[in-house]
């Protein structure tokens, strides 16, 4: 006999892998196009990222700082451009969204 439970589950996935799909395309589109943002944060941490390389001195993006990102982003963006920080940024997110949801 036919069980019902099954379909509904091979459903249930072929949708969730078609949405996963739909969303790193969608994704990787905007990232490529994006360069990075519309907001003044990314280029700060740029700048901070520039500054400690030329003048070997730490000025924080923001009041409080974020060194980790301030040179992650920055290295990045200095040796690679934009496409590949917004990748690397969303790969991040994709991994957070698949561990902790």
């Amino acid at each position: 006999m036919y069980n019902l439970n099954t379909n509904r589950i091979k459903k249930k996935k072929l949708f969730s892998l078609l949405l996963f799909f739909t969303l790193v395309i969608a994704g990787t589109y905007l990232c490529y196009f994006n360069n990075y943002g519309y907001d003044w944060d990314t280029y700060s941490m740029i700048n901070t990222f520039y500054n400690i390389l030329e003048n070997k001195t730490y000025l924080r993006s923001r009041g409080y700082g974020y060194l980790v990102p301030e040179i992650g982003i920055g290295f990045l963006s200095f040796y690679f451009g934009s496409f590949i920080t917004n990748l690397f940024c969303f790969f991040l997110l994709i991994c957070g969204m698949f561990f902790f949801l």
